[in-house]
């Protein structure tokens, strides 16, 4: 915004539309501010205030939560889901699992992204698990975006959020 770093005017954007209580953009808003590393959230909370600042790190808490439990899961539970263990066609029957640090406490969705996760940490599935898995890793990644309005205090989903900004912009 008018020259700023993108950290500074995400904040100040942030800090707008929570003082003017636009509800309809305000997770989008949180969500592109908690991708900053701790030092720019702290030089945020000068800017923002006390109260959404707060509301800022606990959805920035709790969305990590989410996509580092999506990760866990994914050396364990995910697998056994697809089938992985029981699957005929797994090359010499030993899975690797690499390089899934990468994916831990990454506050991006597009690190939850499957076709990243799976043919970057993975080897030794056949294409039928590593597609499954894929599949299975980005419909995770779909009920985390569902929570995003969440993490921040909003009850409202996704669809409603958009109709209460059409509904701004048809005004």
């Amino acid at each position: 915004v008018f020259g700023e770093n993108s950290d500074v005017s995400h904040f100040k954007l942030l800090k707008a539309l929570h003082a003017a209580d636009v509800d309809a953009l305000l997770p989008a808003a949180y969500l592109a501010c908690t991708e900053y590393n701790s030092n720019a959230l702290y030089d945020g909370a000068n800017l923002l205030g006390m109260e959404c600042f707060r509301t800022l790190v606990k959805g920035r808490f709790d969305f990590l939560l989410d996509l580092n439990d999506l990760m866990a899961k994914l050396s364990g539970d995910l697998l056994q889901q697809v089938g992985v263990y029981e699957c005929q066609k797994e090359q010499n029957k030993i899975i690797r699992i690499h390089d899934l640090d990468a994916h831990i406490d990454a506050v991006h969705l597009r690190h939850a992204e499957g076709n990243s996760v799976v043919y970057t940490c993975l080897r030794g599935l056949c294409i039928g698990c590593k597609t499954k898995l894929v599949t299975l890793v980005n419909e995770k990644r779909r009920e985390v975006w569902e929570k995003v309005p969440s993490y921040f205090g909003f009850t409202d989903d996704w669809n409603t959020l958009e109709g209460k900004l059409n509904s701004i912009l048809s005004e």
